[in-house]
Order: C-alpha cells, then sequence, then structure tokens
C-alpha cells in the first residue's frame, strides 16, 4: 500500500528534503486505515450522553412538542467553539502553513461504558450499539473541541488553530516551521490522535481553512463561492431568493455596503405569496456580479493594533467597514452591513450612524475588545453620545458602547480606494412634510487686528426679520468669525423653533467645509466643524449655501459696525460682546493652571486623550458628566445646579476664604466640604483636601474640643439571659430616718433592667450580704456576676468569701472610669432625681416614698423595655408555666370522701 501526503511546491528544495524525512520518521502518526486508530486514552476523553436515568427506550415518529419538552430537547452541551472570525484573522500573516485533518476524529473518542447501550439499534443481522463516539450526535463537536483544547493548550494561539476536526500549523517564519510540526508530533503521539493523509497539506504558503483563503498578505474570499453566485441564473421564485441571500452573507465580510446592494431582494421577498422579480432586482443581480469580481484583499490585525473605523448611513441600510490604521495605509479587515426595517427607517440621519456603530461594535466585538477603535466621522457622534441628557436608544447605546476603547476623530484624506464608497456617510434625506415654512439666515463675519465682529439677518417664514450684531471678546480670524456667526444664528433660530433652515453665507471655506467638499485640517476648523454639526442636529433640514457678497449686503453692514469701535459705533445701536463659542485656547499637558479640567477640556473641545491608558480611561468614563460654558468647566448633578470646577490652586483659595474668610467660622471638615458644593464650586478631592486643611489649620487645632472618648475600642458587654449580671451601689448619706435609716443599696438586673433596692441604717459587709442573699438569690436565683465600685463594703474578704462560695463572679469597676457600671449609676440618678421631686429638704419621709419612687422608676424601665406595667419581669411568668399544676377534686378516703 502506498503512502502518500502532500507538501507544498513553493518550498526550496533544502525544506522539501527536510520536511520530507521528518514525515517519514513520524508515519505512525497518521492512520493509513481504520485499524490504525488506537482511540483516545478513555482517562483523557470520554463521551457522555445526557439522558435521564428513568428514561426508557421508545422509538418515536416526528412530531411537535410543548414548549417546555422543545426547550428540555434544545438542552445541549455550552462548551463554546472557537469565532471562525478570530481563527482566521489569528491564521492569516504566517509564512508557512500546515493543514491538517484527523482521521475520523469523532470515531476516536470512546462512548462512556455507561452510555453505550444507549446508542443501541437493530440491523436485519443483529443488534448493535456504538463503542466510538459517532457523527450526528448533538454534542459531539463540544466533547471533540474540548479534547483538543486540552490537547494543545500550550500551542493553540501561538503556532496553532483548530476548529473541531480542522487543524492548522502556522509559523511566522519559514524557518521556525518545521520545529513547529515536530511539537505538535509529539502532542499527537502522546494523545494516540491519529492524522488522515488524504487530507493533510504540509509546507504551503496559502490555503482554505474555514472557507477563507489565508495567507501571508491577508485574507481573500473562497472563488468557489463568488462562482457559484455567478453561475446563478435570475431567481423566479422566493425560495431561489433565500438561496442567493444565503450566498451573500457567506461573503458578506468582503461585500462593501453588502445592505445597499442587496435591499431590492428583501423587499422582493416581503410579499413571498405574490413574489415578482422586479426590474429593480436585475439591475441589483447584475450589480453585485460585477461587484464580486474585484472584491478587496482583507488585511490581518495584531493584538492591541490601532484599528479605524469608517461609518455610512442611507435611507435602506446602514455600513462599517474596518480598517488598519499603519504605515502602509488604511486596509479593510471587516465590512458588515445592517438593512433598515421598521421603527429602524424613521429614525434621524445621525441615529443611523450611531446605529450603524452599536452594530458594528455587537458584530465585531472581539476586535472591539481587544483594540483601541478610532471612529473617523465627520459627525458628532461624540457629542451626541456623550451627553449628560441624551434620552432613549441613544442613552442605551451610549451606555452600551462605555465598556469599550472608543475614539472620534475627523475624517480627512481617504487613503485607500476601496474605502470610496463611505466618502458621503449621509445620503439626502427625503422631502419632508408637515415641517414649520422654511426659516433663512444670512451671515457674515469681519475681523481686523484689533477685534472682530459678527452678524446675522433671520427671516421666519411669516416674514418677519431679526437682526443681530455681536463683537468678538477675542481676537479672532475671518473665518473663525464667519463660523461664530453660523453658531449664533443656529442657536438664536433653533431658540425660535425653527425646523427647516437654510443657511447663506459668501464664505466659501465655510460653505465647502460643512457640506463636505473642501478638506478641514486646521485644529480649530475642525472643532468650529464639530459644534456646527452639532448644532445642525436641531433641526430636521439644514442647508448651506454660498452666494455673492452683493446678495449678502445687509449682514456684511451689521458685520463691520460690529468689528468697528466703540466710539464710531452709531447712537442707539445695541451692539453686545461675546465670548468664543469653542472654549479657551487648550493648555499642554503639565501646565500648572489647567490641573485635572485640563483633561477634560482637551478631550471634550478636541478628542484629546491622555497617553496613560488609566488616565484616559478615568476621562473618558466621567467627561458626560461635565460641560463647558463660556469656556469654563462645571459638573452637572442630579439634585444640585452646575457646579464650577476649579483647579488646584482655585480650591485652596476657595476652602481659606470658606474657612477662615471674612465670614468664616473655622467649621469641620465634613461641614466644610458641605459649604463648598452649596457655593457652587467641586473638584474630585474636595473631601480629602478640606480634611487636610483642617488639619493644617493652627487656631482650629489649638482651640479645638477635647475628646472625651478612650483611645481604644469600648467592648460590648453581653448578657444572654436574665438576672445573670447585677449592678450595685450605695445611695447616701440622707437624712436620717425611722429606724436611723440613711443610706440606700440598689441592685439592677442588666438584661430585664430590673431593680431591687432596700433603706439601710448602716453600710457593712454583713448588711450587703443580707440584700444579696435576701433580695437577689432567694427571689430571681443565683447571678452569674456582680458589678461593683471599689467601695470597702464590696472590696473586702468576707464579701469576696461569700460570692466565691456560691461561684459569683465579683467584678470591679476602674477607679476613675466610674461608667463601667454605668446601668447603676445611671439608676441611682433616677432614683435621686424621684426623692428630691417627691421630699422635702427639710423632711425625712424619703423612706416613705422610697416604694413609689422605685414602683415609677421600674415601670420607666418596664416600658422601655417593651415589657407591660403592673406585670413581674419575663422570668417570673417562665416559673409559674413550668411549675407543676395540682389536681384540685374530690378525694376518696377509708371514711368517706371529703373536698381538697
Amino acid at each position: 500500500m502506498s503512502k502518500r501526503v502532500k507538501v507544498g511546491s513553493e518550498l526550496t528544495e533544502s525544506q522539501q528534503v527536510q520536511l520530507i524525512d521528518f514525515l517519514r520518521r513520524n508515519d505512525d502518526v497518521f492512520a493509513w486505515t481504520p485499524n490504525d486508530m488506537p482511540g483516545i486514552d478513555p482517562e483523557i476523553a470520554q463521551h457522555y450522553l445526557n439522558i435521564s436515568p428513568d428514561a426508557r427506550p421508545v422509538k418515536q415518529r416526528p412530531r411537535k412538542f410543548a414548549p417546555d419538552r422543545q426547550r428540555a430537547i434544545e438542552d445541549k452541551d455550552c462548551y463554546p467553539l472557537p469565532r471562525i472570525d478570530q481563527l482566521v484573522d489569528a491564521t492569516s500573516g504566517h509564512q508557512l502553513l500546515s493543514f491538517m485533518d484527523a482521521f475520523s476524529g469523532y470515531n476516536q473518542i470512546q462512548m462512556a461504558p455507561r452510555d453505550k447501550r444507549n446508542t443501541a439499534f437493530i440491523t436485519h443481522n443483529g443488534t448493535y450499539c456504538y463503542k466510538v463516539m459517532p457523527f450526528g450526535l448533538k454534542n459531539a463537536g463540544a466533547t471533540y473541541q474540548r479534547l483538543v483544547n486540552r490537547m494543545f493548550k500550550d500551542q493553540v494561539g501561538r503556532n496553532m488553530e483548530i476548529y473541531v476536526d480542522d487543524m492548522i500549523v502556522k509559523s511566522r517564519h519559514a524557518e521556525t516551521h518545521l520545529a513547529d510540526l515536530e511539537e505538535i508530533f509529539r502532542t499527537l503521539k502522546k494523545y494516540r490522535m491519529r492524522l488522515n493523509p488524504a487530507k493533510c497539506t504540509f509546507g504551503i504558503t496559502a490555503g482554505k481553512f474555514l472557507g477563507f483563503i489565508v495567507h501571508q498578505r491577508g485574507i481573500d474570499a473562497n472563488p468557489d463561492k463568488i462562482k457559484a453566485i455567478h453561475e446563478m441564473q435570475s431567481p423566479k421564485t422566493a425560495k431561489e431568493v433565500q438561496r442567493l441571500a444565503g450566498r451573500i452573507a457567506a461573503l458578506s465580510r468582503f461585500i462593501s455596503r453588502a445592505g445597499d446592494k442587496s435591499s431590492a431582494f428583501f423587499r422582493a421577498l416581503k410579499l413571498a405569496k405574490d413574489f415578482k422579480w422586479t426590474p429593480e432586482c436585475e439591475e441589483a443581480f447584475h450589480q453585485l456580479k460585477s461587484h464580486l469580481e474585484n472584491l478587496s484583499q482583507l488585511a490581518s490585525v495584531k493584538d492591541g493594533e490601532p484599528l479605524g473605523l469608517y461609518l455610512a448611513a442611507t435611507d435602506l441600510a446602514v455600513s462599517s467597514v474596518l480598517v488598519t490604521l499603519d504605515k502602509a495605509g488604511e486596509r479593510p479587515v471587516y465590512y458588515t452591513s445592517h438593512v433598515l426595517a421598521g421603527p429602524e427607517l424613521r429614525y434621524a440621519p445621525i441615529e443611523r450612524i450611531a446605529l450603524a456603530l452599536i452594530l458594528a461594535s455587537r458584530k465585531l466585538r472581539p476586535y472591539f475588545q481587544t483594540h483601541p477603535i478610532k471612529v473617523i466621522t465627520d459627525q458628532p457622534l461624540r457629542q451626541i453620545l456623550s451627553k449628560f441628557d441624551v434620552a432613549g436608544r441613544m442613552l442605551k447605546w451610549s451606555v452600551e458602547l462605555g465598556e469599550f476603547d472608543i475614539e472620534y476623530e475627523p475624517r480627512k484624506v481617504i487613503k485607500c480606494q476601496v474605502l470610496a464608497d463611505f466618502l458621503s456617510e449621509l445620503m439626502p434625506p427625503p422631502a419632508l412634510k408637515n415641517l414649520t415654512p422654511g426659516w433663512t439666515l444670512h451671515i457674515d463675519g469681519s475681523a481686523n487686528s484689533e477685534r472682530g465682529g459678527v452678524s446675522l439677518v433671520l427671516k421666519d417664514p411669516s416674514g418677519h426679520v431679526y437682526e443681530h450684531a455681536l463683537r468678538l471678546g477675542f481676537r479672532a480670524t475671518n473665518n473663525e468669525a464667519e463660523y461664530e456667526a453660523l453658531l449664533f444664528g443656529l442657536k438664536v433660530a433653533a431658540d425660535l423653533g425653527a425646523e427647516d433652515i437654510e443657511v447663506f453665507t459668501d464664505s466659501q471655506l465655510v460653505a465647502g467645509q460643512v457640506n463636505g467638499k473642501f478638506e478641514t485640517r486646521e485644529t480649530a476648523m475642525i472643532k468650529y466643524l464639530a459644534e456646527v454639526r452639532l448644532a445642525a442636529t436641531r433641526f430636521q433640514r439644514f442647508i448651506v449655501t454660498k452666494v455673492p457678497r452683493n446678495k449678502n449686503t445687509q449682514a456684511d453692514a451689521l458685520a463691520k459696525l460690529a468689528s468697528s469701535r466703540a466710539t464710531d459705533t452709531p447712537t442707539g445701536a445695541m451692539v453686545r460682546t461675546v465670548g468664543p463659542s469653542i472654549g479657551p485656547t487648550l493648555m499642554t499637558v503639565g501646565q500648572e493652571d489647567g490641573g485635572w479640567t485640563n483633561e477634560i477640556l482637551r478631550f471634550k473641545q478636541a478628542g484629546v486623550l491622555p497617553e496613560d491608558k488609566s488616565a484616559a480611561r478615568r476621562v473618558k468614563r466621567a467627561e458626560s458628566w461635565y460641560c463647558i460654558i463660556d469656556g469654563h468647566l462645571y459638573r452637572r448633578g442630579f439634585s444640585r445646579p452646575l457646579l464650577r470646577c476649579l483647579n488646584p490652586t482655585e480650591a485652596q483659595t476657595t476652602l481659606a476664604e470658606i474657612h477662615e474668610g471674612i465670614c468664616g467660622d473655622h467649621v469641620g471638615a465634613r461641614t466644610l466640604a458641605h459649604m463648598v458644593l452649596r457655593q457652587g464650586y467641586y473638584w474630585p478631592t474636595l473631601r480629602k483636601d478640606a480634611q487636610a486643611y483642617v488639619r493644617g489649620c493652627e487656631p482650629c487645632q489649638k482651640n479645638a474640643r477635647l475628646q472625651h472618648r478612650p483611645m481604644v475600642p469600648l467592648s460590648t458587654a453581653d448578657y444572654a439571659w436574665p438576672f445573670a449580671r447585677w449592678g450595685m451601689d450605695l445611695l447616701g448619706p440622707f437624712l436620717p430616718a425611722s429606724g436611723q435609716r440613711r443610706f440606700l443599696i440598689v441592685g439592677v438586673d442588666y438584661f430585664t433592667k430590673w431593680l431591687e433596692a432596700e433603706p439601710l441604717a448602716s453600710i457593712t459587709e454583713k448588711q450587703v450580704e443580707g440584700f444579696v442573699w435576701k433580695s437577689i438569690i432567694t427571689r430571681f436565683g443565683l447571678p452569674r456576676a456582680i458589678i461593683t465600685d471599689n467601695g470597702t463594703q464590696f472590696n473586702n474578704t468576707k464579701f469576696k468569701a461569700f460570692c466565691q462560695s456560691y461561684r459569683i463572679q465579683l467584678k470591679f469597676s476602674s477607679v476613675a472610669h466610674p461608667q463601667a457600671n454605668g446601668l447603676a449609676e445611671v439608676t441611682n440618678r433616677a432614683i435621686l432625681e424621684g426623692l428630691k421631686k417627691r421630699v422635702s429638704n427639710a423632711t425625712t419621709s424619703w423612706v416613705e416614698e422610697l416604694p413609689s419612687v422605685l414602683w415609677a422608676v421600674s415601670r420607666l424601665t418596664a416600658w422601655r423595655s417593651a415589657r407591660k406595667p403592673y406585670c413581674p419581669p419575663r422570668w417570673f411568668s417562665r416559673l409559674s408555666e413550668s411549675r407543676p399544676k395540682v389536681r384540685r377534686g374530690p378525694i376518696r378516703t377509708s371514711a368517706g370522701t371529703s373536698t381538697y
């Protein structure tokens, strides 16, 4: 039996000899017959069937299922397969390639022993079952992909790409290709996988992989797919149109604006029952065939390489193209297109451009996640999507795009001929209905060496004329003055409710740049043009027309009046001075006068991000919270007005003025920060700076209040059950009462706040022992601990021995900190206050009033602890419930019956 494999013919003679010798030495990797497949070790991979153990084998007819059963049928192995686009991109750009295919790859995986019987089938020769994984199982592809990912985990992405059983070995340089093959073959031998020699090709420069032609220069479309469309006859049925649409979808990555080219086919499919192949469809079909003859070659991309994105929108479809931005020029990477349908047909022009961007981010998500994307457009996308008050779908799209590293830059000269279809992003809108009749606006700008002026003459549909003249409060060129006039005129027209406006200007540059006929290069002109496009979104129809100077005389005269000296202004003429519309001149990064505000200003005005990636992400994430008014940066808020953003120097001045200025009160750090916000100022480190400023204020530190809090955290005292811990203290001496009683001993339970007290004539250790025995132990049981102060009545040998005999812990509060026994101290204060209010200082009836005071204090304590007044503590209730009940009734004796 002859053993043959394919080897590339473009290899040098020495490379061919080395490669053939290598393949001969490793011929055991190939399976020349099915018997040469030893199979994958079951410990590495086995195939399991997702079958319920209670299921019985039943032969079923094809039938429809209920929704819950259909979901159970669709429950399959969710192991993800690689994205074909990513594999093709990763394969292109290599000098040598080797294509390999496993010999009946699925059959090299063993079936799990428990599932072999579940694959049984009957033939006329008997009953059989599968020992290896057969083709056609729902999750067979996932099992095989899981196996190869485990086998080649160290090679995938580096010198190998795999999609199920299609394997390709890639090498950037031809000299390393043999070493890469040796590494792959060692892995194949280790896991006992065998290749199909009839489907393997080694050492070639270009080949077909997953339906694409990949090579070192890039990616080409599959000629077989192009040929299939070329050989198609004009469709006669809806089924044939659907077949054509499927073939177009297979080549959509290579077709520029495929949605526009195939929109006629989709319109024909809408009436499937009354299908008719129209002349419009026939013309579109021929244009598609001619376009397929010159499909562009797609470029390969490197990891982290910046990519550009061009957008296009028409009345029928939105499209985009992803391009490279290297020194060699812009080359297409991926075309996308989407045919508008339903509500999308009613989107505004700027919304269609935003829709093209959001659809591109979804379709090309792997590119957006791994590459910085520069959206190249003359439309004010960045301003629209970053507006804080945007609502509806634009807000959702803005949030969705926030996760990507996207920059916006104006479109300049197109460097690639294949991008010619994207020169015009917005087609003229269809005729508008029910619009307010047209407004006209004549503008002009004038500038000299000292000052500049602008003018506008606005005429509404009813014939009313509004004239305005503005003096520029800054030095400007003639072109800048013309743009200032246009921006101010659009603002006035929008405020008056204009929907349809036509602007007339004698500036050829302004008219050419706004209409897209002139290229915009200067930084100031780029910013002005972006502001104009943003202002134009407020109108449904916006046209700029170039007129001769002799047809713009009224606006010209007003502009000269505004740019003249104040002393030369005629009496009665009202000329107002305004600032620039695009904000102040940007400062270079590092100037102290800019601080953190300079980064946001540079990005909002010119789209310039910091070089540091983390700082760039921070600026893009936060810029929607800020706006620019008269050249100053303001921060928006939900429940407060706009806050003026301050740089570090201004922040320190503001803190000093509010804290210790004329009306300063040397408030604390938190109050100082809130006062700054109430005054309308903001900077990111406001609270931190306020705290640091207060700590550094000498008068605040010298006259601050003393802190009485302990230096260490207080420990909590846990009381797990009632009457386990008591606090005791002494009160007195009072005025002698009956029995010469002058003192009062008090005990309070820490859990229930229950109070016990007894008046005494003397306070000795014997009296204390008697109170603990009679008032606590005999009534409430043995306590676990008693807390007292360091008085001699408690801190003595006899009382300690008494407590130790009953295993009661005796604890003493600190001499310098009596609050450690705080409950007893608070109780003493309540008793004293009650006695003072009930007993005069000259009487000795405090003993008689003591029960009332104790009842009042206990009642107040019961209310605070959520116990009902006039009831004993819970302990007595539980005791009465647990006490055995005595049966009452007649008792029979030998003498007769008596009642108990």
